[in-house]
């Protein structure tokens, strides 16, 4: 049986917001209300998309087959040497489990694109085996899915979605 293959869903992308002492925040409450106040929605919108642009242009949604040691840069400059042992460890139970990684930028849908991706990959490599077994499995998984697609039609209607937001992926599918 082959390995699916592990993802590395570490983010270097994520907002933090620190809030400190109570009495701290009660004291800049009265100018923060002024500083927002002037902030517009088209401001923040704007501030968003160009973070999204930003991290677009600097990492890929899914990225090349890399070794799983190629993770142990990423963590070999940790701050204690405990904390570097940790790391190197599970890289290595990594590195014993699968062949191979994809990196997948964190973006809030990584763990669905990584998943996609990994069940796509499969999918392929089983319709091109050269076993037949392996083969008509994937021809039988790609009958069920189509089969999931078009019954998810009525469940997405069902639940209130307009049929026009999916109807051109049902069409191709």
């Amino acid at each position: 049986m082959r390995n699916w293959g592990g993802f590395n869903m570490r983010s270097e992308s994520h907002l933090f917001i620190f809030i400190a002492s109570k009495a701290n925040c009660q004291r800049k409450f009265k100018k923060n209300k002024m500083i927002q106040s002037e902030i517009k929605d088209d401001d923040i919108i704007n501030q968003e998309n160009q973070i999204l642009a930003d991290i677009k242009s600097s990492q890929l949604a899914i990225g090349p087959r890399e070794s799983p040691e190629s993770l142990i840069v990423n963590y070999i400059e940790s701050e204690t040497l405990n904390d570097q042992n940790f790391w190197l460890l599970g890289i290595s139970d990594i590195n014993k489990r699968y062949k191979h990684i994809r990196r997948v930028r964190g973006d809030g849908n990584c763990f669905y694109r990584a998943f996609l991706f990994a069940y796509l990959e499969e999918l392929l490599f089983r319709l091109k085996s050269d076993d037949n077994e392996q083969r008509e499995g994937g021809k039988r998984e790609v009958d069920r899915m189509m089969n999931v697609m078009k019954i998810s039609k009525d469940d997405l209607v069902n639940l209130g979605y307009s049929e026009f937001v999916f109807e051109t992926f049902l069409d191709v599918s």
